[in-house]
């Protein structure tokens, strides 16, 4: 059968996005902080699009920029003059129609110059290695190999991988004795315990031999590590003929003096300051909402640039320029507009749902689905879900994420059910209550529990337990 190409035609039906449905969806999600930035690169990009400096710049600003500032409001609620609108778009439609110069070399660009004065982020591993390695005597053969090294620490500091496997693409170059060497020098930089093959090794480099527990402190890393970290003192005093308040000293001195991680002081993890979109406030014996977007400026048209439609002045593909401008400015506003509807409807409906937590705290807390929501809301749970992404809410109880509210449940003894967070909360106060010294295995806080009308699975007492980082009873114990 000799193979040939047929064009057919078949009529079918599908779903598709517009791009800007696509952008309506995506301005929903985004939080507070994205969402400014995304308002602030439209303003510079979009010609048609102009705005009122947002509340909260306007507070800063002095008695003359507050006097401007009123003039700008007249001028934007009733419109500027004529004369005014005919100056500003002569000059805009000059400055489209002139050919843009190219900055020279000696222009200064404020971009840059902003760039090159922002401060530099704290240095990394990396860094701090390469520059010790510089100044090293070592050849130059050895420098380069441990400053391959040197990028196969992991974030700990450690170097994990087997020599053998790192030293596969250097084969026919350097030898497994070069690469120990290579190892030996890196382990001799600062920090102390940089380049050891795991926690033993890099707490051993950090200890001198002229340390008054020397000797002791080796066997206990060296031997008993991982007894140390099961909290086995009873079984590391017998081995090591010692008492447990001395066994307790000694690992008191290694969490004091030596760091088993010292990679992990060069990861900076920026402080992300959170912004609340929602603020709940309770007002005579009620809980009422406000939502928090002083942070953006007030968006309208620019009067003057949808003008420049009608002026025979301007050539066509302006013209066009200036309608996919008009379209976009007026999709985002009510896209904007949209969101703080969205999210102002969801909010409420959370504060009605979760009236007892807002009065009485966490262990109020009552189970919430999203589909819920959305049942009551009379839109789609992906709409919920896309309105809580990354938006925070101020309470009487502290601020939260909004997905926060919602959570599974357990069913009491009672009938009552209560929300998967209190359960978690419950387990944590009876493990803050018990005593150190014979702390509660699992099963017996299943059955403090049970005492409390809450029948849950031991495994799941365990998975509770584990997700909020609580070590086990054996762990817990104090000595």
């Amino acid at each position: 059968m000799r193979p040939e190409l047929i064009l057919s035609q078949r009529p079918e039906l599908r779903l598709q996005l517009s791009p800007q449905l696509i952008q309506r969806i995506e301005i929903l999600q985004l939080g507070a902080t994205d969402l400014r930035e995304l308002v602030e690169n439209e303003l510079l990009s979009n010609e048609v699009l102009s705005a009122e400096q947002a509340p909260t710049a306007k507070r800063d600003e002095g008695e003359k920029q507050h006097q401007v500032e009123k003039k700008d409001d007249a001028q934007a609620e009733n419109g500027p003059t004529d004369s005014e609108s005919r100056l500003e778009l002569d000059r805009w439609i000059e400055a489209h129609r002139s050919t843009r110069r190219k900055a020279s070399s000696d222009d200064a660009d404020p971009k840059l110059e902003a760039l090159n004065n922002t401060p530099s982020g704290p240095g990394t591993l990396v860094d701090h290695l390469e520059f010790q390695l510089a100044l090293e005597t070592a050849t130059p053969e050895l420098k380069e190999l441990a400053s391959y090294l040197i990028r196969c620490l992991d974030h700990n500091g450690w170097l994990t991988d087997s020599l053998e496997e790192l030293m596969i693409p250097f084969d026919e170059k350097f030898t497994l004795e070069d690469a120990q060497a290579a190892v030996q020098l890196i382990q001799s930089l600062d920090p102390t315990g940089v380049g050891a093959r795991g926690p033993a090794e890099c707490l051993l480099l950090q200890l001198s031999d002229t340390h008054p527990d020397g000797p002791l402190l080796r066997k206990l890393i060296t031997n008993h590590l991982e007894d140390l970290a099961r909290n086995r003192l009873p079984k590391i005093a017998r081995e090591l003929g010692l008492e447990i308040d001395e066994v307790k000293q000694l690992a008191e001195e290694l969490r004091q003096e030596f760091d088993p991680f010292p990679g992990r002081r060069f990861e900076h993890v920026p402080n992300r300051r959170v912004r609340p979109d929602v603020v709940v406030e309770e007002v005579e014996d009620r809980y009422e909402i406000r939502l928090e977007d002083d942070y953006l400026p007030r968006l309208f048209l620019n009067d003057a640039r949808i003008r420049a439609l009608k002026d025979r002045k301007l050539d066509q593909e302006l013209k066009k320029q200036v309608r996919r401008d008009v379209e976009s400015a007026r999709w985002l506003i009510e896209s904007i507009e949209q969101r703080k509807r969205t999210l102002e409807r969801v909010a409420q409906e959370i504060v009605k749902c979760q009236t007892e937590f807002l009065r009485h705290g966490i262990n109020h807390l009552k189970p919430l689905k999203m589909q819920e929501v959305a049942d009551e809301l009379g839109i789609h749970v992906s709409t919920v879900s896309r309105a809580l992404k990354g938006k925070y809410i101020q309470t009487p109880q502290g601020v939260h994420e909004m997905k926060f509210f919602f959570t599974g449940a357990s069913r009491g003894t009672d009938g009552v059910v209560e929300s998967r967070t209190g359960v978690k909360e419950r387990v944590r106060e009876i493990i803050d209550q018990e005593d150190k010294k014979s702390p509660l295995s699992d099963e017996e806080i299943v059955e403090k529990l049970r005492t409390m009308g809450l029948r849950i699975a031991r495994r799941t007492v365990t998975k509770y337990r584990k997700s909020m980082d609580i070590p086990s009873s054996r762990q817990r114990r104090e000595y």
